[in-house]
């Protein structure tokens, strides 16, 4: 290992004239700089930790279609027919570098109160929203566009912390192959009242989170000059070190 003390650039041949380099005076992009591309020593990256926080929440309710719930606390889920209530949770993942590998992202809620014959689905949210949304827009289709198709995992209310692995999901994100829209909370089941869910509004630690361990990709950083001089033998105490162009000469 070495101190940085930087580099020289010392002429050799027979010129009796001077070759002019561009200097730190000269700005970007045309001084002299170091590209550097690099990874980290673990496999695959630089591993990181990251708790991605709600960007946006609310909930809609199928009897009331127009009411706006983004500043309602709780959460709440209801699976009961032509009362159905369903929550929406986006997560801001924009601290991830693009490229990187997730290898494990699990979101964790925690369930306020106590229902049974109340399940919970998280499915993936398939339509841009805003938490001013209500049952009736701005989805395509009433109560909210998700892919209920594919369960990403399930909740129960029973007054505990609850976790889903959407680590494929969120990986997805990152790479761009789908889009950021969040995930639904859609609940089945018998019950007729309401489940209740922490929110943003709680604020942490208690509101949602999604848990992520990540590999960041080889990155690269353009290193620009601290500092450049040139010296000059037949006036050995003149200082250059404010002069454009940088010269280098041999005889």
């Amino acid at each position: 290992d070495f101190p940085n003390y930087g580099i020289a650039l010392n002429a050799t041949g027979t010129d009796t004239g001077d070759a002019q380099w561009r200097s730190l005076e000269r700005g970007e992009p045309e001084a002299p700089y170091i590209k550097v591309f690099y990874t980290y020593s673990a496999p695959g990256g630089c591993i990181s930790n990251l708790n991605a926080a709600v960007s946006q929440d609310t909930f809609v309710q199928e009897d009331d279609p127009l009411k706006d719930y983004s500043t309602q606390n709780p959460l709440v889920t209801r699976p009961e027919a032509l009362k159905r209530k369903t929550a929406f949770i986006q997560f801001d993942i924009s601290d991830i570098p693009s490229g990187s590998t997730i290898d494990s992202a699990v979101m964790k809620i925690t369930s306020s109160n106590s229902r049974s014959d109340h399940t919970v689905d998280v499915y993936r949210v398939t339509e841009t929203w805003t938490a001013t949304a209500n049952w009736s827009a701005p989805w395509s289709t009433a109560g909210g566009s998700f892919d209920n198709a594919t369960s990403l995992g399930t909740l129960t209310p029973n007054q505990t912390q609850q976790q889903v692995d959407i680590t494929s999901l969120v990986q997805n994100w990152v790479n761009g192959s789908l889009p950021n829209y969040g995930i639904a909370l859609y609940a089945t089941g018998a019950d007729t009242g309401d489940a209740q869910w922490r929110s943003s509004e709680d604020g942490e630690p208690d509101a949602p989170f999604i848990e992520i361990q990540y590999r960041s990709p080889m990155v690269d950083v353009v290193l620009p000059l601290t500092q450049d001089a040139f010296i000059e033998e037949n006036n050995p105490l003149k200082n250059y070190g404010d002069k454009d162009p940088l010269l280098t000469r041999l005889d």
